[in-house]
């Protein structure tokens, strides 16, 4: 059958088809259609007639509200002149004739009385016993009705407000007749004669109608079927039967009144109208398309024609053949066809052309980035390799994705070997060191360490343990979503070993200091012991000397056992400072007195050497200053006792300024100044070095150990100051250090110093005359106890000797001491434990103790205060200082 043929049967038997279900479904849509735009019709204007009316009363309220607080309307209620009157009724006249739909306005007192109407035959009358007055006079707006008018009998409603104040109260009315309302319903250009409009209260009783029979028969009220309008559903489609017919409507409630509006319709002109639209529909439809076919029928020949053109064209570009042509054209639809397939041919030349350029392009990109890529994979690879650190990455499931040479020879594969594991298969032999991997790696996977560090011992495969720092952290793709981790470990071992091998050094160094500092002081009171026969023997042979050669001697003997003393306690607080024993202490001091005290003690040598002394206090220093004294008068004791040792005449001028006062703190400046040999610089350089002075020739000339200066280096640091000097040589010099004291503080222990030290369960007793006083000598060594016995029988004292702690005690118990001398090194039992065993015995709280020992150190000072001892004076002794401690506490 040829295409010609196939297309008439093809188009005419759809098209008979297709007339008779387009006929019945014409019907069947047109009827539905017509009958939903009736209906629409319906609803609108029950929408419109509710609006206008609602509209109407709204505006009537409104405006009532304003009227009612205008002065016109209150000055009525509080006059009731004859004037008052006839304006307020010349307004109501106003709204009437700015709202014609308005029957009546009239204003009720708050008994319900007219004060005010329109209508002059309103007045006698009460209309207290309205519903609107009563809801208005609470203070309400309302809306009321219809009631029967008392004045015109007609039906109306009423919308009353609210006028005046608590003192003058009033209703304002107006009264809108149904005869207006039914203008506003009946007399509408959208209402049809065809369709019924009815105003219903709330029980669907009809208030008015308008039929389109305009026979006056309509029912008293509306049956509607299934609805109820009491219930206050605002609208919706209902039907009814009235007088043998079906009607359907739409019913819309009024918002301001409790009132409905109904537009209806018979059914039967309903089906009419329907009907006779559809009828025509379908005859013009039919016609449409027995033109159609007889049109199609003629062109069939032509289009097929020129199919088979485009048909043969189409297969040539589909082989390839994009030069062909098509003779076919025109401005309709094969017409376009065709156009549309040369522009397709032509289009697709064109991006055949370009895509053969871009993949050229693209090809050449793509070998580029491709060589780059291997080259920077290359480079990134050799630096991996290179770094001596194990590195590794693995995905978000902990299987390893790649590592660089040196973690591969930690585990002992290849990175081959090493991708697609994990922990488990590659620690297998590592104990428990998997499991911990495991949970470090979940630790930074789950978000709960951004960066995770940990040191950990790992056990190699050859069996050697070592230390690793391991670092792990995230990283991600370009989406910014995590893509795995990556991890760098190194080897801490050395370390590690390091760390050990220097905690090690310090514990050795500690047990070394210590051992020194024991040693020291070991020392320190072997050398005591017999220095302080040496000195003690010279001061009782100088007692009884009368030789002047052997005088000199004794002095001179005298001056290097105390220049021994004071070597030893150089290197004594040198081993303390540099073990870093030495506290600084907190006591109240005065700058004034400890300048006076330094200048008291070298007074005598300066003036054998010919040299006098100038001091100058800032007056703007405190009184009484926070500090450690004993300290501080050290510092100034070795550098004044410098100046007049490496001076020859002239003055020696100490000073003290006040620098800086900030808060509670003191800033002060202490110098020295000399006219001494001064210093070279080279000399000054090494100045404050420990053993070290100016040079040989000096410690020979002028002695000394060396350490002076560079202890009072270690104190003012010590203090948190600091030190130096400026010198000139064959001038002079000038010692500075600066030191920052407390101004004052609320409760700061007393001074101590070695010779007035007390912790003492008794207060000191004015000095005394010591002769026949008994006192209770301590001691074990022989040499000591003469020398001690010999010095207090000097004093005018009787002695009584224990040589251990336990037989003073005994003594003690059976015979009355004025002292007790308490040495504390002793066999069988020591001083310390012997003061506390006689400080328990209530009858000997207030005997004075003083322990006498070679133990110098400040813990032993502090030790014997702690004991019960109430001073310490070291050994080798000053008999004088032993003296003056004697008068002090002997009763």
């Amino acid at each position: 059958m040829q295409l010609k043929t196939k297309l008439l049967v093809y188009i005419t038997v759809p098209i008979a088809l297709a007339v008779c279900i387009s006929s019945y479904m014409t019907y069947r849509t047109h009827s539905a259609a017509m009958r939903h735009v009736i209906e629409k019709d319906i609803k609108a204007t029950s929408f419109f007639v509710a609006e206008n009316i609602n509209l109407t009363i709204s505006d009537i309220k409104n405006s009532f509200r304003v009227a009612a607080k205008s002065e016109t309307i209150k000055a009525s209620l509080e006059n009731t002149g004859q004037r008052e009157h006839e304006r307020v009724v010349a307004f109501f006249e106003a709204i009437k004739h700015v709202m014609p739909t308005i029957t009546d306005v009239f204003l009720l007192d708050e008994n319900g009385n007219i004060r005010a109407s329109l209508n002059s035959h309103d007045y006698g009358n009460n209309y207290g016993d309205r519903t609107y007055f009563r809801q208005a006079i609470a203070g309400e707006t309302a809306i009321v009705g219809p009631l029967v008018s008392r004045v015109t009998q007609k039906e109306c409603v009423y919308i009353a407000v609210p006028v005046g104040n608590e003192r003058n109260k009033g209703v304002l009315v107006a009264s809108v007749g149904l005869d207006s309302i039914s203008v506003l319903c009946f007399n509408h250009d959208i209402t049809s004669s065809r369709i019924d409009i009815f105003l219903l209260d709330n029980t669907a009783h009809i208030l008015m109608a308008k039929e389109s029979t305009n026979d006056g028969k309509h029912p008293d009220s509306i049956k509607l079927d299934g609805h109820t309008l009491s219930d206050g559903t605002p609208q919706g489609y209902v039907t009814y039967a009235f007088n043998g017919k079906t009607y359907t409507g739409f019913y819309k409630k009024i918002k301001n009144l409790n009132w409905y509006v109904l537009i209806a319709m018979d059914d039967t002109q309903i089906n009419k109208t329907v009907l006779s639209s559809t009828k025509n529909s379908f005859l013009l439809t039919l016609l449409a398309i027995l033109i159609g076919l007889l049109i199609g029928s003629i062109l069939i020949y032509n289009v097929v024609k020129a199919l088979y053109k485009i048909i043969e064209y189409a297969h040539r570009i589909s082989n390839g053949q994009l030069e062909a042509t098509l003779d076919v054209y025109g401005q309709g639809e094969l017409g376009v066809l065709a156009n549309t397939l040369r522009s397709m041919a032509r289009i697709v030349k064109q991006d055949q052309d370009r895509l053969n350029r871009l993949v050229e392009e693209r090809t050449d990109q793509l070998r580029l980035s491709q060589e780059r890529l291997l080259k920077e994979s290359a480079l990134l690879k050799t630096i991996l390799n290179t770094v001596p650190d194990l590195i590794f990455y693995k995905d978000m499931n902990g299987i390893y994705k790649g590592c660089n040479k040196a973690f591969g020879a930690f585990i002992g594969k290849s990175e081959q070997e090493v991708i697609g594991k994990d922990d488990v298969e590659l620690f297998q032999l590592s104990g428990n060191a998997a499991q911990k991997f495991i949970e470090d790696d979940l630790q930074v996977m789950r978000g709960k360490l951004d960066t995770l560090i940990r040191e950990e011992e790992v056990l190699y495969p050859d069996g050697k343990r070592i230390y690793l720092e391991t670092i792990k952290t995230l990283y991600y793709s370009e989406d910014n979503a995590p893509f795995g981790m990556v991890g760098i470990s190194r080897n801490i071992q050395l370390r590690k070993e390091t760390e050990k091998a220097y905690a090690e050094a310090i514990q050795r160094a500690h047990e070394a200091s210590k051992a020194k500092s024991e040693f020291v002081a070991r020392i320190s009171h072997e050398i005591r012991t017999p220095l302080n026969a040496i000195i003690g023997m010279n001061y009782l042979l100088k007692q009884s000397c009368t030789d002047p050669v052997q005088e000199s001697y004794l002095r001179k003997m005298e001056l290097s056992a105390k220049n021994l003393l004071s070597i030893i306690n150089d290197v004594l607080d040198f081993s303390k400072i540099e073990s870093g024993k030495l506290e600084i202490e907190k006591n109240t001091l005065s700058i004034e007195k400890l300048v006076r005290d330094v200048v008291s003690i070298n007074e005598p040598k300066a003036k054998a050497a010919n040299e006098s002394f100038e001091t100058h206090i800032d007056p703007g220093i405190p009184d009484v200053l926070i500090g450690d004294t004993l300290r501080i008068s050290q510092i100034m004791l070795n550098l004044v006792s410098n100046a007049v040792k490496f001076s020859h005449h002239g003055t020696i001028k100490i000073e003290v300024l006040c620098e800086r006062v900030h808060g509670e703190n003191v800033t002060l400046l202490f110098s020295v100044r000399d006219q001494g040999i001064g210093m070279s610089q080279q000399q000054l350089d090494k100045l404050f070095i420990p053993f070290t002075q100016a040079d040989g020739s000096t410690t020979r000339k002028y002695g000394g150990t060396g350490l002076g200066l560079s202890i009072c280096k270690m104190l003012v640091e010590l203090m948190h100051g600091e030190i130096w000097a400026v010198t000139e040589e064959g001038v002079g010099s000038t010692f500075f250090f600066r030191l920052q004291l407390e101004k004052k503080a609320a409760a700061a222990p007393a001074a101590q110093h070695p010779e007035t030290e007390q912790s003492a369960p008794v207060e000191a007793l004015p000095a005394s005359s010591l002769k026949g006083k008994t006192v209770l000598l301590a001691e074990d060594n022989e040499i000591n106890q003469e020398i001690a016995i010999a010095i207090l029988n000097s004093f005018g004292l009787e002695v009584d000797l224990a040589e251990n702690g336990l037989e003073a005690v005994q003594k003690i118990q059976t015979n009355q001491y004025a002292l007790v001398l308490m040495d504390i090194q002793m066999p069988i039992m020591d001083g310390y434990q012997a003061t506390r065993l006689i400080r328990k015995d209530n009858r000997f709280n207030a005997l004075p103790i003083i322990a006498m020992t070679a133990n110098a150190m400040n813990t032993d000072r502090a030790e014997s205060l702690k004991a019960g001892m109430n001073e310490h004076i070291g050994k080798p002794f000053d008999p004088e200082a032993l003296k003056r401690l004697l008068e002090k506490w002997c009763r």
